[in-house]
């Protein structure tokens, strides 16, 4: 017997959300101290925070190269990946406060740290509590009985939202897609694709690059060329 058609409905679970600048910045002053290099680290990255940036060991960090590497079969894709540090200042800075940061507890603690993002020398392994109350603080000012909503984007905001801000920041860079992907670590067109979505900001600058281009024209050809339309449509009005 044949098997009755069962219609299927498709669902796009791909988000959209991203962080503007801002919106990081007021995340980033909301978090505990130990949770702020990772969270850093991510955006400039975009590297995923469970399995690549809190699994980061010392031994990848190369300061003399001044590049960070993720070993082959360690990531998502099984591919390795590369990241020069030293070409971003913020993301260089942050590295080297970690290192004599993480140096000076394991003086005062007489420990070995091999992780680069550690809670006093522990591992982290995640921080979602601390995330979502620090996005609710960053969102939202006043009291219980009085507040006021400012940055209601923030608290749909989930980690993973680094890689896509990460991918749209290269992109609005100028870098090239194959590069973004390299340093990102996609290593298929349809997922950066997904990930590199044009929102209305992006549009908007579009538009006004747009206006740019028309409003550095002549102004004298325009009226020059006007001039000329009403003088041909005199002359017809003439002949006829």
């Amino acid at each position: 017997t044949q098997r009755p058609h069962i219609p299927c409905i498709q669902v796009s679970n791909a988000r959209q959300g991203f962080f503007e600048h801002a919106d990081f910045t007021a995340l980033l002053a909301e978090l505990p101290d130990y949770a702020r290099p990772v969270v850093e680290f991510a955006y400039y990255t975009g590297w995923r925070i469970p399995s690549e940036v809190l699994r980061l060991t010392w031994p990848q960090v190369d300061f003399s190269a001044g590049v960070v590497r993720l070993e082959p079969r360690t990531t998502k894709n099984d591919e390795g990946r590369t990241f020069p540090f030293d070409a971003l200042p913020e993301l260089a800075a942050l590295l080297q406060a970690q290192r004599e940061r993480t140096t000076e507890i394991e003086r005062r603690l007489g420990i070995i740290v091999t992780a680069v993002f550690h809670r006093d020398g522990k591992p982290i392994h995640y921080f979602r509590r601390a995330w979502r109350s620090a996005c609710r603080r960053a969102a939202i000012v006043g009291n219980a009985k009085l507040c006021r909503v400012v940055r209601p984007d923030l608290l749909e905001r989930i980690p993973h939202d680094f890689r896509r801000t990460a991918v749209r920041n290269l992109v609005r860079a100028g870098v090239p897609e194959r590069v973004a992907m390299q340093l990102t670590g996609h290593k298929t067109r349809s997922v950066f694709d997904r990930y590199n979505i044009v929102n209305e900001r992006d549009l908007r600058e579009g538009v006004s690059k747009l206006a740019a281009l028309h409003g550095a024209r002549p102004l004298a050809l325009v009226a020059g060329g006007q001039q000329g339309d009403n003088e041909a449509n005199a002359g017809t009005l003439r002949v006829g």
